[in-house]
């Protein structure tokens, strides 16, 4: 595992907040050494080597100053580069004529009834630009084939090319309620419709971008085809969900081997991951922000007791 520790340690604390926002980074942690730990812990079901290397690269290029105030010149050059007025015409007579989109439901995945049990999740890949390229391309220039090429309009740096958080910041401000209208439309009438005729089973999660149902290996061809039929990019993905010991958290494995933690606050993150893991808990795991200071557990998190004791033996580094 290869990154820059030593640049690392020379950013301020507000500086890897950035990088935590910008990524959807799991672990809170904003002080250089707890973020060069969590990054080791993490890896590999959480890769995010190749980001901090163009985290560091782009700070050393730009600047800490610089850097924060690039990311808010892109979000504004993004946004007023997509004529509102014309995508609000565009698809106006679409949504009006839209029918049985739906409701979403909540979340059913994470009750002690799934722990153990297989699913699939069908979800809109960057769905709030896909939607525009679906829906309104004419609002969009004919170069930008792919949100990448959207965005490197804006930037020559592969940081805020590839960050969700952007993305999000850019389209959030255009129309957001209209974009997930579409969404749901494509939801319900390109998975929901084709999943329901092609099989009897129950939609166990649905939001403007994602179905999940339960796993059916008999007919994962048929249900690969409706993902690929889909009008926006679509991705299919099978998963098992478990329940991490007794608690109230789960994480989900998937067929490469690796996993993800659900529902697991940042404080709690990497001791979940290391109970999973099957590994020990290290003196650095209990450390966490709050309210901007670092503090630290006197004891392990017990995942196993249903009343959420804190009376594990700690496992020193």
């Amino acid at each position: 595992m290869l990154i820059d520790e030593n640049a690392i340690l020379k950013l301020s604390n507000s500086t890897i907040r950035r990088f935590i926002k910008d990524y959807k980074f799991p672990c809170k942690g904003d002080r250089p050494e707890m973020f060069i730990h969590a990054i080791k812990s993490i890896y590999p079901d959480y890769d995010f080597i190749d980001q901090v290397k163009d985290f560091v690269d782009i700070v050393s290029t730009l600047g800490e100053n610089e850097f924060k105030d690039h990311g808010g010149r892109i979000v504004a050059a993004g946004i007023t580069s997509i004529n509102l007025d014309k995508f609000n015409e565009v698809t106006q007579d679409l949504v009006s004529g839209f029918k049985n989109i739906g409701k979403d439901l909540g979340s059913k995945i994470m009750n002690p009834h799934c722990d153990g049990k297989e699913f699939i999740s069908f979800d809109l890949i960057k769905a709030n630009w896909n939607v525009f390229k679906t829906f309104a391309p004419e609002v969009l220039s004919s170069t930008w084939e792919e949100y990448s090429d959207f965005a490197a309009s804006f930037t020559p740096y592969p940081y805020f090319i590839n960050s969700s958080q952007i993305r999000y910041a850019i389209f959030g401000n255009i129309n957001p309620k209209r974009q997930q209208l579409l969404q749901q439309h494509v939801v319900q009438n390109d998975l929901i419709k084709n999943i329901e005729e092609l099989t009897n089973t129950e939609i166990i999660q649905k939001t403007s971008d994602e179905v999940i149902i339960p796993d059916n290996k008999d007919i994962r061809e048929e249900l690969k085809s409706i993902a690929q039929s889909c009008r926006m990019p679509c991705r299919m993905t099978p998963f098992k969900i478990n329940r991490i010991g007794q608690s109230d958290y789960y994480y989900q494995t998937f067929e490469d081997g690796k996993i993800k933690l659900m529902g697991v606050p940042g404080h709690l993150f990497l001791q979940a991951l290391k109970f999973v893991q099957g590994k020990k808990v290290m003196n650095d795991d209990l450390i966490f922000i709050f309210e901007g200071q670092a503090v630290k557990f006197c004891d392990p998190f017990l995942f196993d007791d249903p009343h959420r004791a804190l009376r594990m033996k700690r496992e020193d580094n």
